[in-house]
Order: structure tokens, then C-alpha cells, then sequence
């Protein structure tokens, strides 16, 4: 992941602050919304110490972190789809 790609986990997690405030917070979110917030400034070094992708966990973390709002509060995957019945 490169460093402009950070500008896009801004807008996401600004996206997710702002709904967090309206509809209220999840279990764990704080930390994981923090930790993308600050992966972009020690990603880069802990990556090359740990051999992780610090900075791609983020990423990935912050959709993580979308899909479970969206299954959980707006019923997304509520209704399974249906195949249609042959007579």
C-alpha cells in the first residue's frame, strides 16, 4: 500500500466518524478507527520490523469495520435472495 493511498482511508474514516456520531458505536470500532487513523504514520517502520503490512491490515480493517456496520444497522444482508421456483 502506498502513501497516497492514505488519502482514501481518510475520507473512509471520516465517513465512519461521522456515522459512528449519528447512530452511536460498536464494539471495538474506537480502536480499530484509531488504529487506521495512526497506521499511516508507524506503518511503514512496523511493517519492515514485523513483516506484516501494517498499512494493508488497515485498509482491510476499515472495510471490515463498513460491511459489519452495514450488516448490523441498516439490515443489509437481511434478505437472502431466492431462487425462483419452477413449476
Amino acid at each position: 500500500m502506498l502513501d497516497y493511498d492514505h488519502v482514501l482511508l481518510g475520507v473512509a474514516i471520516a465517513f465512519l466518524f461521522a456515522d459512528m456520531q449519528a447512530r452511536g458505536v460498536l464494539r471495538w470500532e474506537p480502536s480499530w478507527l484509531a488504529f487506521a487513523w495512526l497506521a499511516p504514520l508507524f506503518g511503514r517502520a512496523a511493517s519492515q520490523w514485523a513483516h506484516l503490512p501494517v498499512n494493508l491490515l488497515a485498509a482491510i480493517a476499515l472495510l471490515a469495520l463498513a460491511a459489519r456496520r452495514a450488516a448490523l444497522l441498516d439490515a443489509a444482508f437481511a434478505r437472502p435472495l431466492r431462487a425462483p421456483q419452477r413449476q
